[in-house]
């Protein structure tokens, strides 16, 4: 394999498959050299950047050291330099097994509302152990959260740190937003700060793309940005839904944040 040369190998790991490629690195599926070893799963998720260029999954590292030990984040092992055409920085993630909660949405049927309800219920766990510890993910959306296998089911849990941030209680206007822009709070694509409610509103829509099998928003962009700026709708929310599953998602797109009124 071509990625196999140009990233190289880990000490106790072999690079195998692509799994997916983002725009600050390419994660792949990796197998221990020794399966019996203790210290690494025998299965792993490597994300790899040239190394001149890895300061986002250097800071992505810093935040998952940070959250290591939640049930509901994907674990980072460490990191580690290969050689191959160049050096490369891998980081050492807990692998997916179920793949992403995107194919799960889109490569089946509609998902039940029970299914649905056990992958909210993972998600409010993860968004809360993060918020805890003072970060907003930033860019909480179908493709970042992944899901691994349990004792019954899967578990949802999220991962891709690389936009996360240090939350700021001062609500300071003129940032850039960070994220995809079908996920993004009125706040967030009005130039303030974004906090932990942005979060809750980008779970909002997660959660009606689980019951509905659509993207919260229709169009371009730019009109997408322009309607949720001007704030004259929401996202659309079908009647058949159930009346708990409606009041949950409104619930998180008209409030920011509501943590006293959701149990986990």
């Amino acid at each position: 394999m071509a990625y196999v040369s140009e990233y190289g190998d880990g000490a106790s790991w072999v690079r195998g498959r692509i799994l997916g490629k983002g725009r600050f690195g390419s994660v792949f599926r990796a197998t221990l050299k020794n399966p019996t070893s203790q210290q690494l799963p025998a299965v792993m998720a490597v994300k790899s950047s040239i190394n001149s260029y890895s300061s986002t999954l250097r800071h992505e590292k810093q935040i998952m050291n940070c959250l290591k030990g939640s049930s509901y984040i994907i674990q980072c092992y460490g990191a580690e330099i290969t050689v191959g055409f160049v050096p490369v920085y891998n980081l050492l993630l807990e692998y997916g097994s179920g793949g992403t909660l995107s194919d799960r949405i889109y490569e089946s049927c509609r998902l039940s509302e029970d299914e649905v309800k056990e992958y909210t219920r993972s998600l409010l766990r993860g968004l809360y152990d993060i918020h805890s510890h003072g970060y907003v993910h930033c860019d909480l959306k179908p493709g970042n959260i992944l899901l691994v296998p349990g004792k019954d089911f899967f578990t949802a849990k999220i991962g891709d740190f690389g936009l996360s941030k240090k939350g700021n209680k001062n609500k300071r206007r003129g940032c850039s937003w960070r994220g995809t822009h079908m996920y993004l709070s009125p706040e967030s694509v009005k130039g303030y700060e974004q906090e932990a409610a942005s979060d809750i509103w980008a779970l909002g829509c997660v959660v009606l793309e689980m019951l509905t099998k659509k993207r919260p928003w229709k169009g371009t962009k730019e009109e997408i940005l322009k309607r949720i700026v001007e704030g004259i709708e929401l996202p659309e929310i079908p009647d058949w839904i159930s009346e708990d599953a409606r009041e949950f998602v409104m619930l998180n797109l008209f409030r920011e944040g509501a943590w006293e009124e959701v149990e986990c």
